[in-house]
Protein backbone atom coordinates (compact mmCIF):
# COMPACT_ATOMS: atom_id res chain seq x y z
CA UNK A 1 0.00 0.00 0.00
CA UNK A 2 2.80 2.44 0.57
CA UNK A 3 4.01 3.83 3.51
CA UNK A 4 1.85 7.18 3.37
CA UNK A 5 -1.00 4.61 3.00
CA UNK A 6 -3.73 4.77 6.04
CA UNK A 7 -4.16 1.46 5.94
CA UNK A 8 -0.49 1.39 7.13
CA UNK A 9 -1.47 3.17 10.29
CA UNK A 10 -4.51 -0.12 11.22
CA UNK A 11 -1.21 -2.23 11.55
CA UNK A 12 -0.50 -0.11 14.97
CA UNK A 13 -3.97 -0.37 15.94
CA UNK A 14 -4.06 -4.12 15.07
CA UNK A 15 -1.58 -4.83 17.81
CA UNK A 16 -2.60 -4.11 20.52
CA UNK A 17 -6.63 -5.23 20.17
CA UNK A 18 -4.56 -8.25 19.42
CA UNK A 19 -2.40 -8.03 22.83
CA UNK A 20 -5.26 -6.56 24.98
CA UNK A 21 -7.96 -8.81 24.02
CA UNK A 22 -7.42 -11.73 21.93
CA UNK A 23 -4.18 -12.93 23.73
CA UNK A 24 -6.01 -12.20 27.26
CA UNK A 25 -8.39 -14.95 26.19
CA UNK A 26 -6.09 -17.29 25.22
CA UNK A 27 -3.96 -16.56 28.42
CA UNK A 28 -6.94 -17.60 30.65
CA UNK A 29 -7.81 -20.54 28.77
CA UNK A 30 -4.24 -21.57 29.05
CA UNK A 31 -3.69 -20.71 33.11
CA UNK A 32 -7.13 -22.49 33.52
CA UNK A 33 -5.73 -25.56 31.91
CA UNK A 34 -2.46 -25.29 33.54
CA UNK A 35 -4.58 -25.06 37.21
CA UNK A 36 -6.29 -28.15 36.27
CA UNK A 37 -3.15 -30.25 35.56
CA UNK A 38 -2.43 -28.91 39.74
CA UNK A 39 -3.97 -29.18 42.82
CA UNK A 40 -7.88 -28.90 42.58
CA UNK A 41 -7.83 -26.11 45.71
CA UNK A 42 -11.31 -25.08 45.08
CA UNK A 43 -12.88 -22.47 42.85
CA UNK A 44 -11.93 -19.17 44.12
CA UNK A 45 -8.23 -20.55 44.68
CA UNK A 46 -8.24 -21.50 40.80
CA UNK A 47 -9.71 -18.23 39.71
CA UNK A 48 -7.11 -15.99 41.52
CA UNK A 49 -4.50 -17.82 40.51
CA UNK A 50 -5.38 -17.81 37.20
CA UNK A 51 -6.02 -14.10 37.46
CA UNK A 52 -2.66 -13.71 39.20
CA UNK A 53 -0.76 -15.49 36.28
CA UNK A 54 -2.86 -13.40 33.53
CA UNK A 55 -2.36 -10.14 35.03
CA UNK A 56 1.79 -10.76 35.80
CA UNK A 57 1.87 -12.31 32.20
CA UNK A 58 4.40 -9.62 30.48
CA UNK A 59 2.84 -9.27 27.71
CA UNK A 60 -0.13 -8.46 28.38
CA UNK A 61 1.68 -6.16 31.30
CA UNK A 62 3.51 -4.65 29.06
CA UNK A 63 1.16 -3.86 26.59
CA UNK A 64 -0.89 -2.24 29.36
CA UNK A 65 2.35 -0.05 30.71
CA UNK A 66 2.71 1.41 27.39
CA UNK A 67 -0.53 2.36 26.49
CA UNK A 68 -0.41 4.07 29.68
CA UNK A 69 2.65 5.72 29.13
CA UNK A 70 1.29 6.96 25.51
CA UNK A 71 -1.15 8.75 27.77
CA UNK A 72 0.92 9.86 30.23
CA UNK A 73 3.28 11.23 27.56
CA UNK A 74 0.53 12.69 25.05
CA UNK A 75 1.79 10.30 22.46
CA UNK A 76 5.22 12.40 22.72
CA UNK A 77 7.78 10.25 24.98
CA UNK A 78 10.64 12.12 25.35
CA UNK A 79 13.92 11.60 23.14
CA UNK A 80 15.92 9.07 25.07
CA UNK A 81 13.10 6.92 26.27
CA UNK A 82 11.71 6.71 22.65
CA UNK A 83 15.40 5.35 21.43
CA UNK A 84 16.00 2.90 24.13
CA UNK A 85 12.57 1.74 23.47
CA UNK A 86 13.10 1.53 20.15
CA UNK A 87 17.06 -0.32 20.24
CA UNK A 88 14.76 -2.80 22.67
CA UNK A 89 11.75 -3.17 19.69
CA UNK A 90 14.60 -3.85 17.49
CA UNK A 91 16.70 -6.74 19.88
CA UNK A 92 13.45 -8.44 20.25
CA UNK A 93 12.74 -8.75 16.78
CA UNK A 94 16.08 -10.10 15.99
CA UNK A 95 16.29 -12.73 18.95
CA UNK A 96 12.70 -13.55 18.43
CA UNK A 97 13.35 -15.60 15.04
CA UNK A 98 16.83 -16.86 16.69
CA UNK A 99 15.37 -17.94 19.79
CA UNK A 100 12.62 -20.59 17.72
CA UNK A 101 15.34 -21.50 15.34
CA UNK A 102 18.03 -22.56 17.91
CA UNK A 103 15.08 -24.42 20.20
CA UNK A 104 14.58 -26.49 16.51
CA UNK A 105 17.95 -27.84 16.46
CA UNK A 106 17.82 -31.79 16.26
CA UNK A 107 13.64 -31.78 16.91
CA UNK A 108 12.75 -32.13 13.10
CA UNK A 109 13.43 -35.59 13.40
CA UNK A 110 11.25 -36.44 15.71
CA UNK A 111 8.56 -34.53 14.18
CA UNK A 112 7.14 -37.86 12.07
CA UNK A 113 4.34 -40.08 12.39
CA UNK A 114 1.21 -38.57 14.02
CA UNK A 115 2.76 -35.06 14.52
CA UNK A 116 2.62 -34.39 10.97
CA UNK A 117 -1.15 -34.31 10.76
CA UNK A 118 -1.46 -31.15 13.53
CA UNK A 119 1.20 -29.58 12.02
CA UNK A 120 -0.23 -30.06 8.44
CA UNK A 121 -3.51 -28.88 10.15
CA UNK A 122 -2.79 -25.68 11.96
CA UNK A 123 -0.50 -24.94 8.67
CA UNK A 124 -3.22 -25.11 6.07
CA UNK A 125 -5.91 -23.25 8.61
CA UNK A 126 -2.84 -20.72 9.05
CA UNK A 127 -2.84 -19.95 5.13
CA UNK A 128 -6.03 -20.80 3.54
CA UNK A 129 -8.54 -20.60 6.25
CA UNK A 130 -7.56 -17.38 8.12
CA UNK A 131 -6.95 -15.15 4.94
CA UNK A 132 -10.32 -15.81 3.63
CA UNK A 133 -12.36 -15.50 6.88
CA UNK A 134 -10.63 -12.16 7.60
CA UNK A 135 -12.01 -11.39 4.48
CA UNK A 136 -15.38 -12.37 4.51
CA UNK A 137 -15.64 -10.64 7.89
CA UNK A 138 -14.31 -7.14 7.04
CA UNK A 139 -16.40 -7.39 3.71
CA UNK A 140 -19.61 -8.00 6.12
CA UNK A 141 -18.08 -5.69 8.58
CA UNK A 142 -18.34 -2.83 5.74
CA UNK A 143 -21.32 -3.88 4.55
CA UNK A 144 -23.41 -3.46 8.46
CA UNK A 145 -21.12 -0.01 8.82
CA UNK A 146 -21.37 1.41 5.61
CA UNK A 147 -23.85 -0.08 3.41
CA UNK A 148 -21.21 -1.27 1.15
CA UNK A 149 -18.07 -3.36 0.78
CA UNK A 150 -14.98 -1.81 0.76
CA UNK A 151 -12.68 -3.31 -1.26
CA UNK A 152 -10.01 -1.77 -0.17
CA UNK A 153 -10.12 -2.46 3.53
CA UNK A 154 -11.00 -6.31 2.50
CA UNK A 155 -7.98 -6.41 0.42
CA UNK A 156 -5.88 -5.32 3.60
CA UNK A 157 -7.83 -7.54 5.72
CA UNK A 158 -6.95 -10.68 3.10
CA UNK A 159 -3.09 -9.78 3.06
CA UNK A 160 -2.66 -9.24 6.72
CA UNK A 161 -4.33 -12.61 7.44
CA UNK A 162 -1.59 -13.83 5.56
CA UNK A 163 0.94 -13.35 7.77
CA UNK A 164 2.73 -16.16 9.30
CA UNK A 165 1.89 -16.68 12.73
CA UNK A 166 3.99 -14.17 15.30
CA UNK A 167 6.95 -15.92 16.84
CA UNK A 168 6.15 -15.33 20.40
CA UNK A 169 3.74 -18.05 20.24
CA UNK A 170 6.69 -20.28 20.57
CA UNK A 171 7.64 -18.35 23.84
CA UNK A 172 3.97 -19.24 25.06
CA UNK A 173 4.03 -22.88 23.97
CA UNK A 174 7.00 -22.92 26.22
CA UNK A 175 6.03 -21.19 29.35
CA UNK A 176 2.91 -22.71 29.99
CA UNK A 177 4.57 -26.66 28.27
CA UNK A 178 1.93 -26.74 25.44
CA UNK A 179 3.56 -29.32 23.26
CA UNK A 180 6.67 -27.18 22.08
CA UNK A 181 8.18 -28.76 19.91
CA UNK A 182 5.08 -29.55 17.88
CA UNK A 183 4.55 -25.62 17.88
CA UNK A 184 7.77 -24.48 16.76
CA UNK A 185 7.68 -27.04 13.94
CA UNK A 186 4.17 -25.68 13.11
CA UNK A 187 5.28 -21.87 13.36
CA UNK A 188 9.02 -22.53 11.39
CA UNK A 189 7.30 -24.59 8.45
CA UNK A 190 4.12 -22.45 8.52
CA UNK A 191 6.33 -19.22 7.76
CA UNK A 192 8.55 -20.77 5.03
CA UNK A 193 4.77 -21.98 3.23
CA UNK A 194 3.29 -18.28 3.75
CA UNK A 195 5.65 -16.71 2.66
CA UNK A 196 4.66 -17.15 -0.89
CA UNK A 197 1.20 -16.55 -0.04
CA UNK A 198 1.69 -13.29 1.58
CA UNK A 199 3.93 -11.95 -1.01
CA UNK A 200 1.75 -13.43 -4.10
CA UNK A 201 -1.30 -11.56 -2.41
CA UNK A 202 1.00 -8.50 -2.01
CA UNK A 203 1.55 -8.58 -5.84
CA UNK A 204 -1.58 -9.16 -6.74
CA UNK A 205 -3.36 -6.58 -4.55
CA UNK A 206 -0.31 -3.73 -6.06
CA UNK A 207 -1.06 -4.77 -9.64
CA UNK A 208 -5.05 -4.10 -8.83
CA UNK A 209 -3.90 -0.74 -7.78
CA UNK A 210 -2.43 0.07 -10.98
CA UNK A 211 -4.13 2.16 -14.05
CA UNK A 212 -5.08 -0.12 -16.95
CA UNK A 213 -2.20 1.79 -19.24
CA UNK A 214 0.09 0.66 -16.66
CA UNK A 215 -1.16 -2.99 -16.20
CA UNK A 216 -1.05 -2.62 -20.15
CA UNK A 217 2.57 -1.87 -20.53
CA UNK A 218 2.98 -4.65 -17.65
CA UNK A 219 1.29 -7.18 -19.87
CA UNK A 220 3.58 -6.87 -22.71
CA UNK A 221 6.82 -6.83 -20.52
CA UNK A 222 5.15 -10.02 -18.82
CA UNK A 223 4.43 -11.54 -22.37
CA UNK A 224 8.01 -10.43 -23.91
CA UNK A 225 10.26 -12.39 -20.36
CA UNK A 226 7.78 -15.29 -20.86
CA UNK A 227 8.82 -15.67 -24.63
CA UNK A 228 12.66 -15.18 -23.85
CA UNK A 229 12.04 -17.76 -20.84
CA UNK A 230 10.23 -20.30 -23.18
CA UNK A 231 12.76 -19.59 -26.11
CA UNK A 232 15.60 -20.10 -23.65
CA UNK A 233 14.14 -23.68 -22.02
CA UNK A 234 13.65 -24.87 -25.21
CA UNK A 235 17.01 -24.49 -26.46
CA UNK A 236 18.12 -25.93 -23.21
CA UNK A 237 16.35 -29.27 -24.31
CA UNK A 238 17.60 -29.44 -27.25
CA UNK A 239 20.98 -29.00 -26.63
CA UNK A 240 20.70 -31.77 -23.85
CA UNK A 241 18.90 -33.73 -26.37
CA UNK A 242 20.86 -33.55 -29.15
CA UNK A 243 23.83 -34.25 -26.61
CA UNK A 244 22.40 -37.58 -25.44
CA UNK A 245 22.09 -37.94 -29.26
CA UNK A 246 25.91 -37.91 -30.00
CA UNK A 247 26.90 -39.96 -27.25
CA UNK A 248 24.58 -42.44 -28.17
Amino acid sequence: FGPSDPMVGLLYLVAPISLLILNPIGFVLLEVGKEKQGKDNGAWAAFFTVMKGLVTNPVIAMTVLGVMGNFAFKASPPPYLDHFFKALGNTFSALAPFSLGLSMVGKLEGIRGSSIKPIVALIAVKMIVTPRITYLLADQAALWIDGKPDRIVSNFAFLLGSFPTALGVQSYAVEYLVCPDLVSAAIVLGTIASAPLMYGTASILTILAESPESLALAEQACILNCCIGSIASILIVLAIFTYKRVLI
